[in-house]
């Protein structure tokens, strides 16, 4: 009996799985992913169908940390953004806790640094909320100590008798409380017009119009004392009473670190590498793509000191 012949095509993947499993190595885990693939191959000749198995594993350094209960991975030795991990996951390494917007690691929290620097959140906090309010406004009436949003009116009329245009414009502020103020009614723009027609390279003839402005009278005003630019002397203020508080801030949580290890700090451009008890992170906030980066467990604690 004659063998049947075959003539097989080429490879199509009729199904793929990966398998995750971690495993302790040193004072880090290797993060070994395992992918197994059914390959199948048809015969041209009689359409039938050989189907075999091919596994690839890759294995990496990775740490396994944990900020505020959930479980987040790293790479060991170079720069990554933190990845969440679904359960079930390792044991966590290193656990941390956010503070307002930096990732302490718990067992360097003071509970008595800690009460501080929660009274000065509630600050920031403060100054947020009147900052995101005032900029909701548009200028600062200083003789009423009243912000305003303006709004501003147009009415046109035309007098074809005459060949003028008369436009009136009135504005007026909206206060906090919602009562509205007129600051001005103007009345400008009146015209004398003109009508032409010029001829164009191509022979077109072209209807033209000249006017003229003539008059622009202020029928009524109320001083009212506005400052166009009140940011400068409420926003920056703001601003700056944040900003210092903000630095405060990180100077305590940097020293309760300091208080509870030893930490070198290193800064190299935009990175920062630290050593903590001969543990190194890393840290770098990448602006193009607007996210942070980290490298081995304490990297997150690089970001206090960057």
């Amino acid at each position: 009996m004659q063998e049947e012949e075959h003539e097989f095509g080429g490879p199509r993947v009729v199904d793929e799985r990966n398998e995750v499993t971690y495993s302790r190595y040193g004072d880090h885990y290797i993060r070994t992913v395992t992918t197994r693939r059914l390959i199948a191959y048809k015969c041209r000749i009689c359409g039938y169908e050989q189907v075999e198995e091919e596994k690839e594993v890759y294995d990496e350094e990775v740490d396994i940390i944990s900020i505020d209960g959930i479980p987040y991975l790293l790479k060991h030795n170079q720069l990554s953004p933190l990845e969440r991990l679904n359960a079930p996951s390792p044991k966590a390494e290193l656990e941390y806790v956010s503070v307002y917007n930096y990732y302490i690691p718990v067992n360097f929290i003071d509970e008595e640094v800690m009460s501080r620097v929660e009274e000065l959140v509630k600050e920031v906090d403060e100054l947020d909320n009147r900052i995101r309010y005032i900029n909701d406004y548009d200028v600062y009436l200083t003789k009423l100590g009243r912000l305003a949003k303006k709004v501003t009116n147009e009415t046109k009329e035309y007098d074809s008798q005459h060949d003028l245009l008369h436009v009136t414009e009135e504005a007026y502020y909206v206060l906090e409380d919602g009562t509205s103020l007129t600051k001005e009614i103007v009345e400008y723009r009146k015209y004398r017009c003109r009508k032409r027609s010029f001829q164009t390279e191509e022979g077109e003839w072209v209807p033209q119009e000249e006017c003229e402005s003539m008059v622009k009278e202020v029928v009524e005003s109320h001083d009212y004392g506005e400052i166009p630019t009140y940011k400068t002397d409420f926003y920056i203020n703001y601003q700056k009473q944040k900003d210092s508080l903000m630095r405060t801030m990180k100077d305590l949580l940097q020293q309760m670190v300091r208080n509870k290890v030893r930490v070198d700090v290193q800064k190299v451009g935009e990175r920062v590498k630290i050593k903590v008890d001969n543990d190194e992170g890393e840290f770098i906030y990448n602006w193009i793509d607007r996210t942070s980066y980290y490298r081995g467990k304490y990297g997150p604690l690089a970001m206090l000191f960057a």
